[in-house]
């Protein structure tokens, strides 16, 4: 029998040196799925308010941009009024923030004579928030925030430990 016993060197992001740090952001931008939890989320809103409103919902979204993504409802939005959004009490579709986010892109479609065509055209924020968001989880600073609150350990090859 024989024990081999070998030494690696571990790593907080932080300290890491920047070849080192470059294969950790790698390793988040590729293998870690960094924002598939935030687009859940994002895509329950989507769904809970097509639901509370009664609509269809027709989407496809990337958190990275250009991908061809777009948010299309149909249904019938003409009665509705900004009294009508008074019952609607914080994160009221899925008790997540993006609930508010969707609230928000309707009240700004609301003052048109064609709500539904509005808010189609004006759901383009959202997407737009998704990729900034997106855009934000890939600076270091969030990278550095999530490796310490986590505790997140790397070997030199910019895989967890």
């Amino acid at each position: 029998m024989r024990t081999v016993v070998k030494t690696i060197n571990i790593y907080k992001f932080e300290t890491a040196p920047e070849k080192i740090k470059e294969k950790i952001r790698d390793y988040f931008y590729t293998d870690f799925d960094l924002y598939d939890f935030y687009m859940d989320e994002r895509i329950k809103s989507l769904k809970g308010f097509s639901e509370y409103f009664d609509l269809s919902l027709d989407y496809s979204l990337s958190c990275v941009a250009d991908r061809g993504e777009f948010i299309r409802f149909e249904g019938d939005l003409d009665d509705i009024g900004k009294e009508d959004l008074k019952e609607l009490n914080d994160c009221h579709f899925t008790g997540v923030c993006y609930d508010e986010d969707i609230l928000d892109v309707l009240k700004k479609s609301l003052p048109s004579n064609d709500v539904l065509e509005a808010l189609n055209i004006n759901i383009q924020s959202y997407i737009n928030s998704i990729h900034s968001e997106y855009q934000a989880m890939l600076k270091d600073e969030y990278l550095s925030d999530l490796c310490e609150s986590n505790g997140y350990e790397f070997t030199e090859n910019g895989k967890l430990y």
